[in-house]
């Protein structure tokens, strides 16, 4: 999803950089969806959400184009995403189950504007 994955910062996800708004709509778009039928970035759907720096990051980044094959799950915590039951024995911290599992994070984005979702996503629990 262009909003939720990570999938152009290793970080966070873009919602967390988001400059605007972000309609709910959007929260469900795939990547697919911001490239235009010239197999290039769709740069007026991007530009008055996303800060200039995510842009340029994206920039680097060749858009998916469909000989590139399906879309294919990644394990956001090995080396090469592939999973192990190594990779899976990562502890669990209060902040992940408070606020960046997928599920406390669905009801998040519903409770915060998305003005704000940059500052609450980014921030430790101490602040």
């Amino acid at each position: 999803m262009f909003c939720v994955d990570r999938w152009a910062t290793t970080q966070f996800p873009l919602r967390n950089y988001s400059t605007s708004d972000i309609r709910l709509v959007m929260i469900n778009q795939r990547v697919c969806e911001y490239v235009k039928g010239d197999w290039q970035w769709d740069w007026m759907k991007m530009q008055d959400n996303l800060p200039t720096d995510i842009l340029a990051t994206i920039a680097t980044m060749k858009p998916p184009q469909p000989d590139d094959g399906p879309d294919e799950l990644m394990w956001s915590n090995s080396k090469h995403g592939d999973f192990s039951i190594a990779s899976a024995k990562v502890p669990e911290t209060h902040l992940h189950v408070l606020r960046d599992c997928k599920v406390a994070n669905i009801i998040w984005i519903r409770l915060i504007p998305s003005r704000h979702w940059r500052d609450f996503f980014e921030a430790d629990l101490k602040t």
